[in-house]
């Protein structure tokens, strides 16, 4: 079975137009949104589990990460109620069902043969913050990589001049965070965007004014809040303002001069 199978195209699913078909379990039943093959397969798809309802023990050759979207999805690891993000990885193993029933967004046998973390993350708790890109915007990264972020620093440090990169490696136990990457990438574009005079102005006022973060230092400025950002932000990239470049930079900052 190939259902959305051209990864190069745009597909577009209205879930609510579409009709659940029956899983091979009583009481589970399937929407496919993207398939390749037919009981194992590589697929997206949206499962409901009546209550009461259960699948049959099974391994995941390939990983297995879903959503929770309503009710409590069960198995013998614990409940996982609506809000959980789980992430089971290739050879893992489980029996899943639920009492009270439960819907989940599921993605099968999508993962890279080494990548083997197993993760719970309850996305229900508060942990927003400013999409890249979409200033006004804010949202929240479950889960990425490690090795896709060591890439797209990668690539960011093989567009920009060593000057503005090389003083800027981080690295922890973890090698390269996700925040220090989207920072990057963020000081550059607005570095490529010179403004000298909305940078002498704000680190002037960074100089004469008590302030904590970025919020505070942006308002007590006469500039735009976007121009001001902007400022801000080619000035951490000169080290003029310092800040945790491992957490994305936003209003909310702790920022300091030098």
């Amino acid at each position: 079975m190939k259902l959305n199978a051209d990864f190069t195209r745009r597909a577009v699913v209205h879930a609510a137009g579409q009709d659940f078909v029956p899983s091979p379990m009583p009481g589970v039943e399937r929407l496919m949104l993207d398939r390749i093959g037919d009981e194992v397969a590589r697929a997206t798809t949206i499962v409901r589990y009546a209550p009461g309802s259960n699948f049959s023990p099974h391994t995941h050759d390939g990983g297995e990460e879903f959503l929770v979207l309503d009710g409590v999805f069960q198995d013998e690891h614990g409940d996982s109620p609506a809000g959980t993000y789980v992430r089971n990885p290739p050879g893992s193993r489980h029996q899943p069902g639920s009492e009270p029933g439960c819907t989940i967004f599921v993605k099968l046998r999508q993962f890279a043969s080494d990548d083997d973390r197993h993760v719970v993350v309850d996305t229900t708790t508060p942990s927003m913050a400013p999409l890249v890109g979409r200033p006004s915007a804010v949202g929240r990264v479950i889960h990425e990589d490690k090795r896709k972020v060591q890439a797209d620093i990668a690539a960011i440090f093989a567009a920009t001049p060593a000057s503005f990169a090389d003083d800027k490696v981080v690295v922890n136990g973890d090698g390269y965070t996700r925040g220090f990457r989207d920072n990057l990438f963020r000081v550059w574009e607005a570095t490529k965007c010179p403004d000298q005079e909305a940078d002498d102005h704000l680190l002037d006022v960074a100089r004469r004014t008590s302030f904590w973060d970025l919020g505070q230092l942006i308002r007590s400025c006469k500039l735009e809040s976007p121009r001001a950002f902007d400022a801000a932000l080619r000035l951490i990239g000169r080290r003029a303002l310092g800040t945790n470049w491992h957490t994305l930079i936003w209003m909310r900052s702790r920022v300091w001069v030098g």
